[in-house]
């Protein structure tokens, strides 16, 4: 059986050759397996290139959705790929831009930047406001604004827009770190217990889950939780 990397090569191979279904067919033999972060980017980006190509926008900008989930920085890539510019959905893709990068400059550490633009994509494209990444990414910036309250509050939204259990693991811990933070121990029970659950319900069901191989940091955090109740 062909690895990951030799299936991706063959994809992109038949990209160049101009042979965009077959690429796609191969890219869905790939996103079958279990994969680390940058193999689930870089072969949806392939994909939605593929798809754009063959004029499917709403597959192209669900599987560019996709990459940037797992690679925020392919954002650039995709305002410059020539194989974007037919997209009829402009309006789409440029908030989506926009979205991705608010998470980009959040990454670095410019929180009222980033979440100003994510919170202009929203505006610009109503469905963000119920997508998870944009919800915990809003979140994760406010917390670094020290706007706690709003934080917290968007946290626990957030958990209701998880697509899976990985998306639920990130949104209990985000929301259970925060509250242990500002010594809210009791309160951080419930998110810790629910992070440590969802993460093992993840990793049997293979939810792209290599990059992140142990639990330990969350442990960590709990243990210090508990300790403050003990206090």
């Amino acid at each position: 059986m062909a690895s990951v990397q030799e299936l991706l090569t063959k994809g992109n191979e038949q990209y160049n050759s101009k042979q965009y279904q077959q690429a796609i067919n191969i890219m869905n033999q790939v996103l079958k397996l279990k994969l680390n972060f940058s193999d689930v980017a870089d072969a949806s980006y392939l994909r939605a290139r593929c798809y754009a190509l063959l004029g499917n926008e709403s597959s192209a900008l669900n599987d560019l959705q996709t990459a940037l989930e797992f690679n925020e920085s392919l954002v650039n890539s995709a305002e410059e790929d020539s194989d974007f510019n037919e997209l009829k959905s402009k309006d789409k893709f440029k908030s989506l831009s926009k979205l991705f990068k608010g998470i980009l400059k959040y990454y670095d550490g410019d929180y009222e930047t980033g979440l100003n633009d994510m919170e202009e994509a929203i505006k610009q494209d109503s469905s963000f406001s119920t997508y998870f990444v944009a919800t915990n990414s809003r979140a994760n910036a406010l917390w670094g604004l020290e706007r706690y309250d709003k934080a917290i509050e968007l946290f626990r939204e957030a958990e209701f827009h998880a697509a899976d259990s990985f998306d639920k693991y990130t949104g209990f811990k985000n929301l259970a770190c925060i509250l242990s933070e500002l010594e809210r121990y009791q309160e951080s029970m419930f998110p810790f217990r629910f992070a440590i659950q969802s993460y093992q319900v993840a990793e049997k069901e293979g939810k792209f889950i290599l990059d992140r191989t142990q639990l330990s940091p969350v442990y960590e955090e709990q243990g210090w939780a508990l300790i403050g109740i003990d206090d």
